[in-house]
């Protein structure tokens, strides 16, 4: 449990992958889960349009790690 290797490409991804092992033993992260799913659709939205600059889902997926660690009372 808690186990995250070379597989996973990204931080939002690695926490996706510890959450799914914590709720398998019973902890409780519906929100978390809840919030991957919307930033996956939105990540994939703006990947996949036409007029989409370089390098935008880098700088959203830094800026989900900013919020995920602020959220956890972490410094950024």
């Amino acid at each position: 449990m808690g186990y995250v290797d070379h597989a996973v490409t990204d931080v939002p991804e690695a926490m996706a992958t510890l959450v799914t092992d914590l709720t398998r033993g019973g902890a409780k992260c519906r929100e978390y889960a809840d919030q991957f799913v919307a930033y996956q659709q939105r990540r994939h939205d703006v990947d996949a349009g036409p007029s989409a600059p370089s390098g935008i889902s880098s700088l959203l997926t830094r800026s989900a790690v900013r919020v995920g660690l602020r959220a956890a009372g972490l410094p950024n």
